[in-house]
């Protein structure tokens, strides 16, 4: 029923939902939409289409709502987003937005195509305490199995406030160190080093060159690294080809060498 009627409320600003009078009326003051938790008791595909409404609504008026869902973050609108905390009762609560700074040096295009990739399920960086960035889901199952293993976690690494983020590759983990670093979360980020004795120069050099980038990036926030990468770590020499096989693998915790364990405890100690 609030759906329809906001989007009736739209068309009738517009003179769209009745034909316009022939005596046209005075525009009256703009109008604040205030919504608490809009996603509540909404099924998940008809929250997008609620989100849309919203975000209709904003282009004429102003829109202002408090939530807890990833489906109601439009990573796009950074400048729109703000994450209120209450970190302690002394702090008390406060509010960060989005520091541009944090985008100097990209162009609208390569903003737009990092955004992109921020969908509803990497949106919950947003409301992680603290964010563990990975190249890709193999990694992100191997910290699981390794908490798991060491009796930190019993599911999920939420557990213990943190929240795992896969990138799609390591190309990728800077312009999420980026968004990171525009709201202040902090982070930690696990990747390969993807450099070999014995490597071209050149492709040692790339891949040098991508480390640097996200060791510049991380500031204080800490980077802990695979020696070559996780599946070396693991005295493999194919990689896990994907989900389905990096799952088999890690049912069986003597699959977790110390070699790995030494790196997954840098980051939980």
């Amino acid at each position: 029923m609030i759906f329809t009627l906001l989007q009736a409320l739209i068309l009738n600003e517009r003179n769209q939902l009745l034909a316009a009078p022939k005596d046209p009326i005075p525009a009256g003051p703009p109008i604040i939409l205030a919504v608490e938790e809009p996603e509540l008791y909404i099924h998940p595909q008809l929250a997008k289409l609620f989100f849309d409404v919203l975000r209709e609504f904003a282009s004429t008026d102003q829109v202002i709502y408090a939530t807890h869902s990833p489906l109601f973050i439009d990573a796009f609108q950074y400048n729109s987003a703000a994450i209120v905390r209450k970190t302690s009762i002394a702090e008390g609560t406060k509010v960060r937005t989005c520091d541009d700074t944090a985008f100097d040096g990209l162009n609208d295009r390569r903003i737009f195509q990092g955004m992109t990739r921020l969908n509803p399920a990497v949106n919950e960086l947003f409301f992680a305490r603290r964010v563990l960035v990975v190249e890709g889901a193999q990694d992100q199952i191997a910290v699981s199995a390794y908490l798991i293993a060491e009796k930190k976690i019993q599911t999920r690494i939420e557990e213990i406030d943190w929240s795992i983020i896969v990138t799609g590759g390591k190309q990728a983990i800077p312009f999420f160190q980026r968004v990171l670093n525009a709201f202040s979360i902090p982070y930690t980020v696990l990747h390969d080093t993807d450099i070999l004795p014995g490597m071209k120069p050149d492709a040692k050099a790339v891949q040098e060159k991508k480390n640097a980038e996200i060791a510049s990036l991380a500031g204080s926030n800490p980077v802990i690294k695979f020696p070559h990468k996780l599946e070396t770590s693991l005295g493999l020499t194919d990689h896990l080809d994907d989900q389905y096989a990096a799952h088999l693998f890690f049912q069986d915790p003597t699959h977790l060498t110390n070699e790995v364990k030494d790196v997954m405890k840098q980051i939980f100690t």
